[in-house]
């Protein structure tokens, strides 16, 4: 898959959604870890 680049956030399904260079299309990586940002939102 390569390098990429975080596309967004899928909160609820745990999940980053990134787009790899060597790759067409946005693929979602759940995570076992909940997501929370920075600042304290969910």
């Amino acid at each position: 898959m390569g390098a990429g680049e975080v596309m967004g956030i899928n909160r609820e399904k745990a999940a980053y959604l990134i787009k790899f260079d060597g790759l067409e299309t946005v693929r979602s990586i759940s995570l076992r870890a909940k997501i929370e940002a920075e600042n304290g939102r969910k």
